[in-house]
């Protein structure tokens, strides 16, 4: 996807037992990574305590004229 742009992007978020994998496709089949997220620090074992975990989707824009338009997520 990168230097494409695309009407449709999914996005797709799966784990292991260390990490958040996050993935793009333009057309749902192909993904590209995105990053991952280590989630031991919301782990009771290390910081005494489970927070709890939050996924969400949100938009930046670096000069804040950009939009997004959600509008299915599962």
């Amino acid at each position: 996807m990168q230097g494409r742009k695309a009407k449709s992007a999914y996005l797709r978020i799966t784990s292991d037992k260390d990490y958040y994998y996050l993935e793009v496709s333009s057309d749902g089949k192909k993904y590209e990574p995105l990053g991952r997220m280590d989630f031991r620090y919301l782990s009771t074992e290390v910081i005494g305590g489970f927070t709890g975990v939050m996924l969400g989707v949100f938009a930046q824009c670096p000069d804040n004229k950009g939009f997004a338009d959600f509008d299915w997520i599962e």
